[in-house]
């Protein structure tokens, strides 16, 4: 044995676990040579633009709650993905009746957004260089391409979160301008997969015909279909559809249900239309005591016309003790930031000194606003301030324009006031016909003082003249549909205080001298 060979041996393991031939040595030898080669001449698969990333990245945009609104709840978009919860919509409100407008979420993609989240998966993977791949262009294997405005394009999303994610984006703006239609087509993608926000926003569209064409029955059944997925804002506005009967029938005991498990989880606009549940008792026995419960709360989550009728609540004592400083407060709120009602009920509290001290300046300012804004508790005592002359000048010419234009807004009380100046020639000529038919109008809209007035004007007409009174009233309600006496009544889209006491011809300044002055007495 020559050196090297005893050099070798010395440090030669003792147990060797098995030795290889030299057939085996050499076929080893070639499978690693062979493997390196292969290795060695792949490259990474040459990409184009990049893909949806397993969970898009999102860019939050603070939304304002009411308006409109709905809709309630701004979320993320991971979270609206992963647990099925779906953004509030923009509302007015919405889910106020007819209040639903399929308004953008507060999220938003952009392909710029997921393009970074994709390269940052793709961790050290190597990079193409540009001249490998051209811009817009995929060489490998890639899915359905989305073209984008710029004339790139990105992998189609196929998950119904990330498809859901895609039309926010396109309903935000964020490839140029909204486009409802494009994004409507990527909801109903991931809405076929049963994907509950999704089906939520498209049927807000379907309902207001936005990027689609109108469709309330699909609507309704696209926010049943969420709201059985525990979605709260499908929830609301199921309960909305039934309150209304817009895409199925007008159902208000479906209405409540529904209702009542979105404002259990703090959805505004449901608390605020449960408590006119409540208020009007469309589902039951009005209940007072819970009207002011839900409408507290509506008002404590941000909903605006629910400060107004918190308002109402303390100034009648419905549901709770009776305060009229909180109430004059909670109205005055409301008066100056433009609710027409509120704007007549300040009025009367400053004129009867109820929460603040007599003030006929601001009663009168406050009426002259309601006015402007069409309330008619405004217009009608504003006219007798006018019939009487009190804290405004005595003008029978003013008191009767008002009192015409409340009448044809179908307030009995005007109605029976301009008969009565009408038939006593009071700021116009003398005209029993026309008096007598608004009369007529106002007995069948049940103002009490209208009947004796119209038995004493009936005196002085002769059998024509009475059909002819007959005649005007009979068309003018047949023209004026949405007057007619209803119950029960749909709550108003806009604060109308029709089921609390109403104090309007009681708040009548003052009994003004003549047959208007009769009429306008208080009818308690």
């Amino acid at each position: 044995m020559n050196t090297s060979r005893r050099v070798v041996a010395r440090f030669r393991s003792p147990a060797a676990p098995y030795t290889m031939t030299r057939n085996a040595a050499l076929l080893a030898l070639v499978a690693l040579l062979a493997a390196g080669l292969l290795l060695g001449g792949c490259k990474p698969p040459k990409k184009g633009t990049a893909a949806l990333p397993e969970r898009p990245t999102y860019v939050r945009e603070a939304t304002e709650q009411d308006a409109g609104a709905a809709d309630g709840g701004a979320t993320s978009a991971t979270s609206a993905a992963e647990s099925g919860t779906a953004p509030a919509p923009n509302q007015s409100g919405a889910n106020e009746p007819g209040a639903n407008e399929p308004g953008a979420p507060d999220l938003v993609v952009t392909p710029d957004s997921m393009a970074a989240a994709r390269q940052e998966q793709d961790g050290n993977a190597a990079q193409p260089t540009p001249e490998q791949t051209p811009q817009g262009r995929a060489s490998g294997p890639v899915g359905e391409l989305v073209e984008l405005s710029d004339g790139t394009s990105i992998e189609a999303p196929t998950r119904p979160q990330d498809q859901f994610a895609f039309a926010m984006a396109l309903l935000q703006g964020a490839d140029g301008q909204p486009d409802p239609a494009r994004a409507a087509t990527w909801l109903e993608k991931s809405a076929a997969q049963d994907f509950g926000p999704a089906q939520d926003v498209l049927a807000r569209m379907y309902l207001d015909g936005a990027g689609v064409r109108k469709d309330e029955a699909k609507a309704f059944s696209l926010a049943m279909s969420a709201a059985g997925q525990d979605i709260v804002n499908a929830q609301a506005l199921v309960g909305v559809l039934y309150t209304y009967g817009r895409g199925t029938r007008r159902d208000f005991m479906q209405g409540e249900k529904w209702l009542s498990l979105a404002a259990e989880r703090g959805h505004p606009q449901a608390c605020d239309l449960l408590a006119e549940y409540h208020r009007k008792g469309l589902a039951g026995p009005e209940n007072q005591k819970e009207a002011f419960r839900w409408t507290e709360r509506a008002a404590a989550l941000g909903v605006v016309r629910a400060r107004f009728w918190l308002g109402v609540h303390y100034r009648y004592g419905m549901g709770t003790k009776r305060d009229d400083a909180k109430a004059l407060h909670l109205l005055q709120e409301a008066a100056d930031a433009g609710n027409p009602d509120a704007m007549g009920l300040v009025a009367e509290m400053f004129y009867r000194g109820q929460g603040a001290e007599p003030d006929l300046a601001s009663s009168v300012r406050y009426f002259q606003m309601g006015e402007k804004a069409g309330d008619q508790h405004s217009l009608l005592n504003l006219g007798i301030l006018h019939h009487e002359g009190n804290g405004v000048p005595k003008d029978f010419v003013r008191s009767l324009q008002l009192f015409g234009q409340c009448a044809e807004g179908g307030h009995p009380r005007c109605m029976t006031l301009l008969g009565s100046m009408l038939a006593e020639g009071e700021g116009t000529t003398a005209d029993v016909v026309t008096a007598h038919s608004w009369l007529t109008r106002a007995v069948l809209f049940g103002d009490g003082d209208a009947a004796p007035v119209a038995a004493e004007v009936q005196q002085r007409m002769t059998p024509d003249q009475l059909v002819h009174s007959k005649n005007i009233a009979a068309q003018w309600m047949q023209a004026h549909p949405q007057f007619q006496p209803a119950a029960p009544g749909l709550p108003d889209p806009q604060p109308m205080p029709q089921s609390m006491p109403q104090p309007a011809p009681q708040a009548a300044p003052g009994d003004a001298t003549g047959t208007a002055g009769k009429a306008a007495r208080p009818a308690n």
